[in-house]
């Protein structure tokens, strides 16, 4: 990953260990299927390993929004995603999250998005205050029983 911050592919320094390990995904796939999750957004998704094992607990018809920064990184991710059954499910945004969330925001509030059941937030740690505030005070953003983990 250090060299593809120094060949410029990569947005910042970016390290192997920020992949989700396996107790993670195994944490995430439960949460997602206890909570009857279909619509799932990701803040902050690196290559895309959370993302994927999100999609596979989710019902065929389940969606997981993923904002992510840097491109490549995406790019890297969707390899992965077109041989997985479960990953036409993922959409993902590109660029800095917080006007892709206020987007996600004025969508939800004037009724063209369904609302997400369950929100990771694992991006820039500087915005993250930033992102819980703007997901618990949006209108028709999160589901009645949502769960916002930061």
């Amino acid at each position: 990953w250090e060299r593809n911050y120094e060949e410029g592919l990569t947005k910042i320094n970016m390290r192997a260990e920020w992949s989700a390990s396996s107790d993670r995904c195994s944490a995430l796939h439960f949460l997602a299927r206890a909570r009857g999750a279909s619509r799932v957004l990701e803040i902050g998704s690196f290559c895309g390993v959370g993302a994927l094992v999100l999609a596979e607990a989710l019902p065929a018809d389940g969606e997981v929004q993923v904002l992510e920064l840097d491109p490549f990184v995406v790019q890297f991710g969707r390899r992965f995603q077109l041989k997985s059954l479960s990953g036409s499910k993922i959409k993902s945004a590109v660029g800095p999250a917080l006007p892709a969330l206020e987007g996600l925001a004025r969508e939800a509030k004037a009724g063209r998005a369904k609302p997400f059941d369950l929100v990771i937030v694992d991006a820039d740690k500087e915005g993250m205050q930033e992102y819980f505030d703007l997901l618990w005070s949006s209108p028709n953003l999160l589901s009645e029983d949502a769960v916002v983990c930061v």
